[in-house]
């Protein structure tokens, strides 16, 4: 038997055999992250002992957990009802848990006293995982494969996984649509053909094992090659310079990238609501908006009144946070790798949208 050593903010929680542990924004958990931070779930997740040792289990319904062992990092997602929650095995000696907030990154350390328990089995294996959709999968979720801190949860797009592919968009949308039935008659997700299955189908099968990054190796050459954190020159758009890190870069590259993406769909709506002029009107000082600022792009879809009811009020708060973090790139604040994780998730989560 073994204890278990939570760290976390300068204080340690260790918890004997038979003790279980909450964690969560909210005061009545054991270890309350920051009651403020609502991108937190309330109760995010709990520590748990049983006959084959210590476990998380992620309670949300809605945040994934992020385990990372060695510099291996495996996405623990929520699980959504009807569905129990998933029971995940603690099977290093010592490893963190990270979660992503609204302003930063929380970060749980693990250590066990005594041998750690083994991996739990999964029951149905990878049923109706071919070669070709194992092959899709790992390509759409290549950024998951970096090692932490260069860890990137967040799926690549449709299109960009069918061109690296060599593939019609077509084909890579219908075969994560049937892997997306195959998790749902294995009772790992719900069957919800309306949402975008990209995130849970990809978490789901990491998670699980199914895919890997060994599948990764097979792939043509760049297929697999998630995006990395690296020195670029400067962009014409901002105040920033030469002078700035790789992760003030990094932030920027996914501000511009962001506002590249929904750029056409935020031109097409402000000229219907303000008609032909709509760039003077609603440009800064009186001066014509360009979208091709890529913080007056995400500006105006957090802040403009005819994104009101157009995009939902989750999509123009993560355009917000985004600018945010863009601005504090761009005046070279300083940022942590805490900063660029959120800075890729508001990135995913806005173009998701669009």
């Amino acid at each position: 038997m073994s204890d278990l050593t939570v760290s976390y903010n300068g204080r340690e929680v260790v918890l004997p055999p038979g003790r279980s542990a909450s964690f969560g924004r909210d005061q009545g958990c054991d270890i309350c992250l920051d009651p403020d931070d609502l991108w937190v779930s309330r109760t995010a997740g709990e520590f748990r002992y049983d006959e084959r040792g210590w476990s998380v289990v992620n309670v949300s319904g809605k945040r994934t957990l992020h385990l990372s062992t060695d510099g291996v990092v495996v996405p623990l997602p929520p699980t959504l009802p009807p569905t129990e929650p998933a029971t995940w095995p603690l099977t290093g000696a010592s490893c963190d848990l990270h979660l992503f907030g609204e302003d930063g990154l929380y970060t749980l350390g693990l250590r066990l006293t005594g041998p750690a328990g083994p991996a739990l089995p999964r029951a149905g294996g990878a049923s109706g995982l071919t070669p070709e959709r194992r092959r899709i999968a790992a390509a759409l979720g290549s950024n998951y494969f970096l090692p932490w801190p260069e860890y990137d949860p967040a799926p690549r797009s449709y299109r960009d996984t069918a061109g690296s592919l060599g593939l019609p968009e077509s084909k890579v949308v219908d075969e994560i649509g049937r892997l997306r039935r195959i998790l749902a008659r294995a009772r790992v997700l719900p069957d919800q053909p309306d949402a975008d299955p990209r995130r849970p189908v990809v978490e789901w099968l990491i998670a699980l094992g199914w895919v890997t990054a060994a599948d990764l190796r097979p792939l043509p050459p760049g297929a697999g090659q998630p995006r990395r954190l690296t020195t670029r020159a400067p962009s014409d758009h901002g105040s920033h310079d030469a002078g700035t890190s790789p992760l003030h870069d990094e932030v920027i590259r996914i501000a511009e990238e962001t506002a590249r993406h929904i750029a056409p769909h935020l031109r097409q709506r402000l000229a219907a609501h303000y008609g032909p002029q709509w760039s003077t009107l609603v440009g800064p000082g009186g001066r014509p908006a360009s979208l091709r600022d890529f913080r007056q792009c995400l500006a105006l879809l957090a802040f403009d009144q005819a994104t009101v009811g157009w995009a939902v009020q989750s999509c123009r708060n993560d355009a917000r946070q985004l600018n945010h973090l863009a601005n504090r790139a761009a005046h070279r604040d300083t940022l942590d790798g805490g900063d660029v994780h959120r800075a890729r998730l508001l990135g995913a989560q806005i173009r998701e949208r669009f």
